[in-house]
C-alpha cells in the first residue's frame, strides 16, 4: 500500500482539484467510438468555466488535460472543480463515465473488511474501488 504513495491515479470521480498555477487532467474510456467527446469544466456553483472540445475519437481511452485557464483566458481561481464528459454519437448525445487524475498523498489501511482508502491531494479520499487505472 505504501508503494502507491506519490503516484498519480485516474478515478471515476467528478471532482477535480487545480493546484495554483497547476493543471489538472483526466481522461474518458470510449466504449464505442463518438463524433465527438466534449469535457465540461464548472466552479462549486455550477457555473461554466471552460469547455474542452476533443473532437472524434475512437474507442479505448482518451486522455484531455485542462491548462488552468478559464473560457476568456485568465487562470481560474485554485480549488475543487467539477468535470463531466459529453459524447455524441450521430443524433444522439450522452453523458460519459469522467475520470479525473490525482495524486496520492498517502493510504489509510481499512479495519474490519474495509479495503483501503487513497488521500488525495486537495480532494479528500478516494475507495481504492473508486480507481480505474494508477498510472
Amino acid at each position: 500500500a505504501a508503494g502507491l504513495v506519490g503516484h498519480q491515479v485516474l478515478a471515476r470521480t467528478d471532482q477535480g482539484h487545480l493546484a495554483e498555477g497547476g493543471t489538472m487532467n483526466g481522461a474518458v474510456n470510449l466504449s464505442a467510438g463518438a463524433s465527438g467527446v466534449t469535457v465540461e469544466i464548472t466552479d462549486q456553483t455550477g457555473q461554466l468555466v471552460r469547455r474542452l472540445e476533443l473532437g472524434g475519437r475512437g474507442s479505448g481511452l482518451t486522455q484531455w488535460q485542462w491548462d488552468g485557464m478559464n473560457s476568456e483566458g485568465e487562470l481560474a481561481a485554485p480549488g475543487n472543480y467539477r468535470v463531466s464528459t459529453i459524447v455524441s454519437r450521430g443524433n444522439q448525445v450522452e453523458n460519459a463515465q469522467t475520470l479525473v487524475g490525482a495524486t496520492i498523498e498517502s493510504v489509510t489501511l481499512g479495519r474490519n473488511g474495509q479495503g483501503l482508502t487513497l488521500n488525495i491531494a486537495g480532494e479528500g479520499s478516494l475507495r481504492l474501488s473508486e480507481v480505474d487505472r494508477i498510472l
